[in-house]
């Protein structure tokens, strides 16, 4: 994740976004500690299966 933030930096990107599982507290965890400040609570998957 590290990398990922480095890369993004110096491509002058203005974020990172990602998905996670509400249940997966250890990534949750690990999130805040790299000060991911923005829990989408509201996020809702859909899929559609077409076969």
């Amino acid at each position: 994740m590290n990398k990922l933030i480095e890369v993004a930096k110096e491509q002058q990107y203005s974020g990172i976004v990602w998905q996670v599982l509400d249940w997966n507290e250890p990534a949750i965890n690990f999130y805040k500690k790299i000060d991911a400040v923005k829990f989408d609570p509201e996020w809702v998957n859909c899929s559609v299966e077409l076969a």
